[in-house]
């Protein structure tokens, strides 16, 4: 502890604002995130004894950025996004142990402001810290959860390979091309469908969760909302609205430089899954 204070302080006064030390600087955001929501959980003032929150869970470049922002933008519903990813200010270090990561959830979700609370995880992360699902329920004995996914697995892979190789992660449109690594994708297949498996193996997630697919949201995310999310959330019904939009719009073989070597492997029954 008083080594990360004194990391702290000299990031602080001597580094921060230094763009050239970005690793710094998430040191201090993410030591300022993690000193604030441990002092409002453990202040009389602060402390909410009693709440039931919901998780989503993901894979990445699933639609779960703009379903959190959706959540976001209602009357009374507030959700974190990544908050074991180590990356960013609201994470925590990959080092933390297994009863820290769930005391930093604890935490964090004790801090969201809105009278439904939730934060977003991916499957990775809860694997990292090595936290299952057992472990939040007993936390939160009558925690909800979200599951997304996205059907078509060729889109999810051509997505992220997209945003790793370009950086742009965000609302950014591309206008590069990939090269598709046929063993690489269904390594990604079978690694995402078992993600999957594991979620719904599960029987607190069989008996506690809806599920979501990334297309149907896209096709009318306002009907998915008032038919199966407010009222899973208890949330009354409102005008959804997002700041995000889908950066990829262009076809798969527009995309994919070497699709017609790799064309057999893309259409295989691999290449889809169905959740819902």
């Amino acid at each position: 502890m008083f080594n990360n204070i004194s990391r702290f302080l000299f990031y602080k006064i001597l580094k921060k604002g230094d763009k050239k030390n970005e690793l710094e600087n998430l040191f201090v955001d993410r030591f300022e995130n993690r000193s604030k929501i441990t002092w409002n959980y453990y202040s009389k003032i602060f402390r909410e004894k009693e709440f039931s929150p919901f998780f989503v869970l993901a894979t990445p470049r699933t639609g779960s950025t703009i379903l959190v922002d959706y959540l976001n933008n209602t009357e009374n519903i507030g959700c974190m996004h990544e908050v074991l990813n180590a990356r960013t200010a609201i994470g925590i270090p990959r080092e933390s142990s297994k009863r820290k990561a769930l005391a930093h959830i604890k935490y964090t979700i004790n801090n969201i402001k809105g009278s439904i609370r939730g934060v977003k995880f991916f499957s990775e992360q809860l694997q990292f810290f090595g936290i299952e699902i057992e472990d939040i329920q007993k936390i939160f004995p009558d925690a909800k959860y979200i599951v997304i996914y996205r059907k078509s697995l060729i889109e999810q892979y051509v997505s992220l390979m997209l945003a790793q190789e370009t950086g742009k992660w965000i609302n950014e449109p591309y206008n590069e091309k990939i090269i598709i690594r046929p063993d690489d994708y269904k390594e990604f297949c079978l690694t995402t469908q078992k993600a999957y498996s594991r979620f719904f193996n599960c029987p607190i997630i069989r008996a506690r969760s809806i599920v979501m697919a990334y297309e149907d949201i896209l096709i009318d995310a306002q009907h998915e909302f008032d038919t199966k999310i407010f009222p899973f959330l208890g949330e009354k019904k409102c005008i959804i609205r997002t700041k995000f939009k889908k950066q990829n719009t262009k076809k798969i073989d527009e995309v994919i430089e070497n699709y017609e070597d790799v064309v057999d492997v893309i259409k295989n029954k691999i290449s889809r899954q169905l959740w819902a």
